[in-house]
């Protein structure tokens, strides 16, 4: 899995570290996935892209919500009669409030 802000993690156990440092300041989080679009490339494998919006809440009161949209990237494969997601990229289109350090979508940039 990669993300914009993440590099590139390898394995359940690298995900699941990540994801439990990367959310822990979140007391709340939505994500919404829609739009995707299947190809499969294989018996075994597939790619998909779908559109993602998210909004994050953080446990101190502070910090403004967090509202992230883009794309995910995703190449699947058949393991065991169940599809699993081998490759996860997202693909930055906007991010509120504004930070620096992420990955733009390159299909969103203004030119």
């Amino acid at each position: 899995m990669a993300l914009p802000h993440s590099g590139d993690l390898t394995g359940i156990d690298a995900v699941l570290a990540w994801m439990h440092q990367e959310y822990s300041p979140f007391e709340a989080t939505h994500h919404l996935i829609s739009n995707i679009s299947v190809t499969f490339t294989g018996a075994g494998s597939a790619e998909a892209v779908s559109y993602v919006s998210a909004w994050h809440r953080h446990v101190e009161g502070e910090h403004p919500d967090v509202l992230f949209w883009g794309e995910y990237h995703d190449t699947w494969t058949l393991v065991e009669g169940a599809w699993r997601i081998a490759i996860r990229r997202t693909h930055e289109a906007g991010v509120e409030p504004r930070r620096f350090g992420g990955t733009p979508n390159r299909r969103r940039a203004r030119r």
